[in-house]
């Protein structure tokens, strides 16, 4: 039944003949949705695909703030006299980059990460009662 559903969705969107009008884009938008939904649950536990939702739920709160800190790090370290002098020695940038850049610009991005566990472990109980997912919740409140 799933397969028929997903082979129906899917020739409807591509024999749509009114596909630039603002409404047909709407309605492929959420037919695509209904697709993913039928691929990737998004409640209950048991398979490897009932995690996908809530993890990303969960990574992509605190991703931009990561990403932010990690460019000023290494932009500040990109300004630091020492990466001349290795630059002048003819090393590659490659592995200026990987060797002494990312290992001084980790150390922040390091220490936020630290902080932001609990913030993780906090909306991991309101994830789990938005995906039914028994976890922290169920050792946090006792149900």
């Amino acid at each position: 039944m799933t397969h028929f559903c997903k082979k129906n969705l899917i020739e409807f969107i591509h024999n749509s003949r009114f596909t630039n009008t603002p409404t047909s884009r709407l309605i492929t938008h959420y037919l695509i949705l209904f697709l993913i939904m039928l691929i990737i649950p998004v409640f209950g536990y048991g398979d490897w695909r009932h995690i996908v939702m809530p993890a990303i739920t969960l990574g992509t709160a605190l991703t931009a703030y990561t990403t932010r800190i990690l460019r000023s790090a290494i932009i500040e370290t990109l300004q630091s006299e020492y990466l001349i002098a290795l630059r002048a020695r003819g090393i590659s940038k490659r592995f200026v980059l990987g060797k002494h850049i990312l290992k001084n610009a980790l150390i922040p991005v390091v220490t936020v990460v630290g902080l932001e566990f609990g913030m993780i472990l906090e909306g991991a109980v309101i994830t789990e009662t938005v995906f039914a997912w028994p976890g922290v919740r169920r050792l946090v409140g006792g149900y």
